[in-house]
């Protein structure tokens, strides 16, 4: 029964640890993507506003990807302190997404 224990608790540590790899890459992008908005809006031509929908729609979807992956993770996570971290910067890491798409929406 130990054993079995032991397994459980090894496939959650490496679930874990795929959801934060996972989540940490799916942040690497957002960070491009917002990079490229950004550089679109600082000069803004009437043609570039596709390339904006487009960022804007892949921010959006992401975000909502990077709620449900902060979810899972905290299921997973057992340390208080660790836990008030991770909610920390995912809600960072949503405002910045949300600045962006105001932006985007405005112009």
């Amino acid at each position: 029964m130990g054993v079995i224990i032991l397994n459980n608790i090894s496939n959650e540590t490496n679930s874990l640890d795929n959801l934060t790899k996972t989540r940490r890459g799916h942040r690497g992008v957002v960070t491009k993507l917002i990079n490229s908005a950004k550089a679109i809006l600082a000069d803004f031509k009437e043609e570039d506003r596709f390339r904006l929908m487009g960022l804007q729609a892949t921010l959006s979807d992401k975000c909502g990807l990077l709620e449900t992956l902060d979810n899972q993770v905290l299921t997973l996570t057992e340390d208080e302190i660790d836990i008030e971290n991770d909610i920390d910067r995912a809600s960072e890491v949503k405002l910045v997404i949300s600045e962006c798409l105001f932006e985007i929406q405005a112009t």
